[in-house]
């Protein structure tokens, strides 16, 4: 009956901690992955939500017009009568208000804004565009897209930039 030597354990150990390493180091690659995707994920479902909850109400809504009363609503800021009579507007701001330096989505129902996006989630652009509005000669069914650009923890590692584009059809002619 032989044993082991010491020169063979040495080495058994040797290559045993080597691919244990490996394994462990994998691991930890792979818990960082799925954290970034995990947040990346989070975020781009709080910007969906946001865009499809504001397009819900602005599709029951009418009497379109954008805040400046200027067409192009390259400013973006969108307002609106909803479904249950209140004036809506939908805007780029910070939680005081509408403001073009703000980035931040707000939802402002009878003048009191509310954030309407996740606090790590900047909106760098907001384009609203109608088509069809009441003021046209054939009186088309008002349509309007809605762009949005995004970047989710910006200036950290896991920043994410977001383009989201919709177009709603409200639902029946402004009286």
């Amino acid at each position: 009956m032989r044993g082991f030597t010491l020169i063979e354990m040495i080495v058994a150990i040797g290559i045993f901690s080597m691919v244990s390493t490996l394994a462990i180091g994998s691991l930890l690659i792979l818990t960082s992955a799925e954290r970034h995707v995990s947040s990346v994920q989070i975020n781009q479902d709080n910007v969906r939500f946001a865009i499809e909850a504001m397009s819900r109400d602005i599709r029951t809504g009418y009497f379109y017009n954008s805040c400046g009363g200027v067409m192009s609503l390259e400013d973006g800021c969108f307002k609106f009568v909803n479904a249950t009579g209140i004036d809506v507007q939908y805007c780029r701001g910070n939680e005081s208000g509408c403001s073009p330096v703000g980035k931040r989505l707000l939802r402002v129902v009878d003048g009191t804004a509310y954030v309407f996006t996740a606090s790590d989630i900047e909106v760098e652009k907001l384009i609203f565009r109608l088509y069809g509005h009441n003021d046209t000669p054939n009186r088309a069914q008002p349509r309007l897209t809605v762009f949005l650009q995004a970047i989710a923890l910006k200036g950290q590692k896991n920043e994410t930039k977001m383009d989201i584009q919709t177009s709603v059809s409200q639902l029946d002619l402004d009286i």
